[in-house]
């Protein structure tokens, strides 16, 4: 069998096939519907297609029919999201220097702080010997 060539168990376990198999008995269309939009899942399904003998043309029209639907999503996010680009692009200057003047800030504090506490060490450190004479 396929799936025990040592090429293709590092792809799909028997457990995982077997469980693949019971869930393509009953909805083999949707299986590939949905899996294929799962990273790391495709192969296992597409695989699980060929050794339950699904037909070809089935799987082609589903295939094609998932794919179509994901290209037409992806362009229609894509056509969309591309016109606030420049929008986005002017937001995220000012982000840039929001953040920018924001660490300065909290960097100049945390010198601030470290300088003062390393201070009080000192003044402590020195009542500590002028108790000691």
């Amino acid at each position: 069998m396929v799936v025990e060539h040592k090429k293709f168990r590092r792809i799909i376990s028997h457990d995982r096939l077997s469980k693949l198999k019971e869930k393509f008995k009953k909805r083999d269309v949707w299986v590939i519907l949905i899996g294929r939009h799962f990273l790391g899942l495709r192969a296992q399904i597409f695989l699980v297609a060929g050794v339950m003998r699904m037909s070809v043309v089935k799987f082609l029209v589903a295939d094609a029919a998932t794919a179509l639907l994901t290209i037409a999503l992806m362009g229609g996010i894509g056509y969309v999201g591309g016109n606030s680009v420049q929008i986005l692009k002017k937001d995220l200057t000012r982000i840039e220097h929001i953040a920018i003047v924001v660490l300065m800030i909290l960097f100049s504090g945390w010198i601030v702080f470290k300088y003062f506490k390393g201070h009080k060490k000192m003044e402590e450190g020195k009542k500590g010997d002028k108790i000691e004479s």
